[in-house]
């Protein structure tokens, strides 16, 4: 019933349907595998489908095993937000280290303190991504793509100190 309340919930149908009570009853006993569109991730239509499964021992076994898997996807969905997010911030750096530095004092150290808290909000949304989902791929890139516009800069700047820590 819970799988069908979640199907119901992703698709705004029911998960059967049929054109009498019979046809309604054998498309539930079947209860064939169901497709979902694009807009509902993949993990989460692998939970609904594992709640449909016509056997009952392939089924979770009970409302905390469901509610686990719902959470389990929910924590890797924020994690994955916050991976995006970092890879935003790490092209918004990239963006400002390969700018001209500037041609007044006030617009060079403008635009250094834009690229430390850039490289900090870079750090951040991976870091927190990474203790979410150890696993997430999008916050590696953004901390590689971070680092890799953070050593242009060491570079540019004849800062050899921060070359080594980023290379470290």
């Amino acid at each position: 019933l819970l799988g069908a309340c979640l199907h119901e919930a992703l698709t705004g149908a029911p998960p059967h349907s049929g054109e009498s009570l019979t046809l309604l009853l054998v498309a539930a006993l079947l209860s064939e595998p169901k497709e979902y569109g694009p807009d509902v991730p993949p993990e989460l239509a692998a939970v609904a489908r594992r709640a449909l499964q016509a056997e009952p021992a392939a089924r979770f076994q009970d409302v905390a095993s469901l509610r686990a898997a719902l959470e389990a996807h929910l924590e890797r969905e924020q994690a994955a937000r916050l991976a995006r997010e970092g890879l935003a911030r790490a092209e918004r750096l990239a963006g400002l280290v390969d700018a001209p530095p500037g041609k007044t004092a006030e617009e060079v150290a403008g635009r250094e303190l834009a690229i430390d808290e850039a490289w900090s909000e870079v750090r951040f949304a991976a870091t927190q991504a990474l203790a979410q989902w150890p696993d997430a791929r999008d916050a590696r890139a953004a901390l590689a793509a971070g680092r890799a516009a953070m050593v242009r800069h060491a570079a540019a700047t004849d800062d050899a100190r921060l070359a080594r820590t980023l290379l470290a």
